[in-house]
């Protein structure tokens, strides 16, 4: 599973998760994070959309869309290997998902934190609480 086949309730679980660890919430953190064994587990669905988050970013940054022919595509591939925050980015998502892998405990608030610190970067905004907004209405509006 890849972070373009998390389906709509996986990234609003995500969202919640992500906006409890901010807040706080303790029993919301223990709510969203106890997952039965079919389901992915919390950090897995929270780096997802860290990843999502990136991807999309980039394709906007650089231009990249639906409709584009050969030739656009080819000049979109460039800029994408062109741009060095595209390589920052991967390796950003790498790291998390090793240090998912082991973390315990804190490590697990604090790695969330991280991606939180992450997804206001991408996002563009001062005010934490904005962004868990701005991704749950995007979902939202996706159907």
């Amino acid at each position: 599973m890849t972070a373009a086949d998390m389906t709509h309730d996986e990234m609003l679980t995500a969202i919640a998760y992500l906006q409890a660890v901010w807040d706080d919430d303790v029993d919301a953190v223990a709510v969203l994070s106890d997952r039965a064994d079919a389901e992915r587990g919390i950090l897995d669905l929270v780096i997802d959309l860290a990843d999502r988050v990136g991807q999309l970013d980039l394709l906007a940054r650089l231009g990249i869309h639906d409709g584009l022919d050969e030739e656009q595509r080819d000049a979109a591939n460039a800029r994408v290997d062109a741009d060095p925050a595209a390589g920052v980015t991967a390796a950003l998502i790498y790291t998390y998902r090793a240090w998912a892998k082991t973390a315990e405990g804190p490590a697990v608030r604090d790695l969330s934190m991280a991606v939180i610190g992450y997804l206001a970067l991408m996002a563009r905004v001062d005010d934490v609480s904005q962004i868990f907004e701005m991704m749950r209405a995007s979902v939202l509006s996706d159907g």
